[in-house]
């Protein structure tokens, strides 16, 4: 049986004494290291949220240009539908005699035109 002499246990433990001083110093060196990614991460984080909240790209602006339009369509008639299409508004409207389309544009509320439709049995021929 080996037993261990008191110089072997002195050795023993200063090396170990030494192993865990060196590690220390590295496990320092690494939670520092690991708490600066940290808060340099969560600054970076923090100023994305910022600048993309508060910062209003130009491109993104949009003007709000409200205008009031009086369009004439008849007693009799009525809209039928409604559509935007690009740029533009277009009314159906539905009348005694004939049809209508009107092209509004979305951006000034001005009457672009008039398409009027007219029933196949008053078409000459």
């Amino acid at each position: 049986m080996n037993v261990l002499s008191s110089n072997h246990i002195e050795y023993i433990c200063c090396y170990l004494t030494t192993l865990v001083k060196n590690n220390m110093k590295l496990l320092k060196i690494l939670v520092f290291s690991m708490g600066l990614l940290i808060i340099s991460g969560l600054v970076t984080l923090c100023y994305g949220i910022y600048h993309s909240t508060f910062w209003v790209n130009s491109s993104k602006v949009v003007t709000n240009n409200c205008y009031s339009v009086d369009l004439p369509i008849g007693i009799n008639n009525h809209v039928k539908q409604i559509v935007a299409i690009d740029k533009n508004v277009i009314l159906r409207v539905n009348g005694v005699a004939e049809d209508r389309i009107l092209v509004i544009d979305s951006n000034t509320g001005s009457l672009i035109g008039t398409i009027t439709l007219i029933p196949q049995n008053s078409l000459t021929e």
